[in-house]
């Protein structure tokens, strides 16, 4: 069960990625990160798929999960995330 709620999340948090490509919401894009970061959880692979919804945002996804890490504290799921992208990055 906690696999298939962690896929909605994913698959809800790419749609609204979707929307907040076009629109440009701070909030909706908040939202896409806390999504993302409670499906990062779940693992079976949504953690690459969390964090590709993510990247797929752009610089501000990486904006918005900065923002959140630091909200969260250091050793938030969104801190390990940044974590896992900067190391992406540097490969």
């Amino acid at each position: 069960m906690h696999l298939v709620v962690g896929f909605a999340r994913v698959m809800f948090a790419h749609f609204l990625a979707a929307l907040y490509r076009s629109m440009r919401f701070n909030w909706i894009g908040r939202r896409v990160v806390r999504l993302c970061c409670a499906a990062f959880t779940a693992g079976a692979g949504l953690d690459d798929a969390a964090i590709e919804v993510v990247q797929g945002m752009g610089d501000d996804g990486i904006r918005l999960l900065k923002d959140e890490s630091e909200r969260r504290g250091e050793r938030s799921v969104a801190a390990l995330m940044l974590k896992m992208l900067r190391t992406a990055d540097d490969v």
